[in-house]
Order: structure tokens, then sequence, then C-alpha cells
């Protein structure tokens, strides 16, 4: 596969509303989009770091720079039989996978359209549709159980909340109240500490006693508040076995 030429480009995307996380808050998308064009066929490629290394260690400025100094000169020179080999081939630096990733995955669409194939193909696969989820940032609590709805609506297969300590507890209860069934998960980035496992520990107890569909009983909340999530941290397995199926299924007062 001879390459005739890469370009890179850093682009800025406004976001339609700011998105919170642990992190802080973002309204711009960043990134760089590479294109690969061989024998008049173009393959791009997408760049998934962020502008600090706030994520991951990689920054959208060092990448850009190990691309234009290292990866990009090495495939401009040398081109490749196949996509596949890059890998192995760029080993000889170290890390920096994203960056890597970024001129790669410009390489195999290329090479997909010049075989006239989809990339799934190429790669073994077989779907011409996948299930997609859609991440949430921070928000008011109605804010989000009315976003969440809209992307239920929409078919979204499953919602991951961001989090973090302070916001975590209320948010969860109010959105599976409204949908006890949907796929949900919640992504902290690495904000809790050792310190914070008891919290930790009732946000599963929540999601357990959601997904067996236990009854909401008002009666009953010192047992789901407090007296569940005692047993899992404090409990032997007995007690557990004894108490906590009795609690789900809303069968006893405490």
């Amino acid at each position: 596969m001879k390459i005739d030429s890469i370009e890179f480009r850093v682009i800025a995307v406004p976001y339609r509303s700011p998105f919170r996380t642990s992190f802080g808050e973002e309204d711009t998308k960043h990134c760089i989009i590479a294109t690969v064009r061989s024998e008049g066929v173009e393959g791009y490629g997408e760049s998934v770091m962020d502008v600090l290394p706030v994520y991951r260690e990689e920054s959208l400025v060092g990448a850009l720079n190990l691309l234009q100094q290292a990866f990009g000169p090495d495939l401009l020179q040398h081109g490749c039989e196949h996509p596949s080999e890059l890998g192995a081939r760029w080993a000889k630096w170290r890390g920096n996978p994203m960056a890597k990733t970024t001129l790669e995955l410009a390489v195999w669409d290329c090479f997909a359209r010049q075989q006239g194939v989809p990339l799934r193909t190429l790669l073994g696969g077989e779907r011409t549709e996948i299930p997609v989820g859609a991440s949430l940032g921070i928000s008011p609590v109605p804010a989000t159980v009315d976003s969440v709805r809209r992307h239920v609506e929409q078919g979204y297969q499953r919602v991951k909340l961001k989090i973090e300590p302070g916001w975590d507890i209320e948010v969860l209860q109010a959105v599976r109240a409204e949908f006890p069934s949907i796929e949900l998960t919640v992504d902290a980035n690495s904000a809790y500490t050792l310190e914070l496992l008891p919290l930790l520990r009732q946000i599963i107890w929540y999601e357990e006693y959601a997904r067996a569909e236990a009854p909401h009983v008002g009666a009953g909340m010192v047992g789901l508040n407090h007296g569940g999530p005692t047993l899992i941290t404090r409990a032997t397995d007995e007690q557990k076995a004894f108490h906590l199926p009795k609690i789900l299924r809303g069968e006893v007062v405490w």
C-alpha cells in the first residue's frame, strides 16, 4: 500500500450543551482528523485524546507532534503491505496508543475503500447495526431525568450517567424511579477514594434493588437506605441470605 500524502487537521466543534464531569466542564470537542491518500482513495481517522492530559497521559498537542514527527513520516517513507502491521512497527515508540490509532484508523479506512468492502468486514464483523448508548454529563436532577427520557425514546440501548462525590445517590434514585429497567451505568472518572467505599456500596445496593424489580415501599426505606447496605458491608453470609431477599421483596419493614 503506497501512501501518497497525509494530512492532519485540528478541528473544534461546539457542543449543543456543556458536558460536565468530575474533571470539569467542556463546551467544545477538539480533535485531530487524519487523512491518508493512496492511489486516488482517501481514508479518515479521528483522535480521542483531550486537549490536556487530564483523562489519560496523552494530549492533543503531544499527539499532533508525534503524528507529524514520527508516525506520519514513517508511513510516508515505508507505506505498508497491510494496516495490521503498523501496531508492531510503531512499537519502537513507547506508549501513545491514542496518537497511533488516529493515523492507523485512517490507513484501515483507506485500505477498506480500496478493497471495496466495509471496514467491519476486514475486522471480522458481520453486523450492519449495533446497539449504542448515551453518556450524559452532570446536570440538575430534573434535567437529567428529562435527558434520559429523550435518549430512551430515541432508541438508545443503555445510558451512562456521570457522577461525583456529593452528586450520586439523589440523581440515581430519581432516574431509577422513572426508568427501573433500563441498562444504567455510572462513571465518576476516578473521583472516589477508598474513604468513600461505604457510599459506593450504597450505590451498588440501589442498583441491585432496581435489578430485582423490588417494590418501592416508603415504610421500608430504613431497610433500603441503611439496613441493606449495612448488611452487605458487615453481615455474615448467613445473615445476608436470610435478610436481603426479604428486604428486596418488601416483606419486612425496618
